[in-house]
């Protein structure tokens, strides 16, 4: 695996309570992390989104799972 997020699903699985991502207000551990990235991946294939998308910004945590979805659907964001 070669690309951003390819080891989401590897490191979730190994430790799932494990904190994976913080900016000071939000915090996600490794299972909310792939839990959020695979939903916003979900909407982008249900949206038959380009190959290309816009990510909206949000929280840093958003942003971030927004942008991992978009790499492991094979996207450019």
């Amino acid at each position: 695996m070669s690309y951003v997020g390819a080891t989401l699903d590897l490191l979730a699985g190994r430790e799932p309570s494990r904190v994976a991502l913080s900016d000071g207000r939000h915090t996600l551990t490794r299972a909310e992390l792939l839990g959020q990235v695979e939903a916003c991946e979900t909407l982008l294939a249900h949206r038959a989104a380009a190959d290309r998308v816009l990510v909206s910004t949000g929280t840093a945590v958003e942003a971030l799972c927004r942008l991992l979805a978009a790499a492991r659907s094979g996207r450019t964001a």
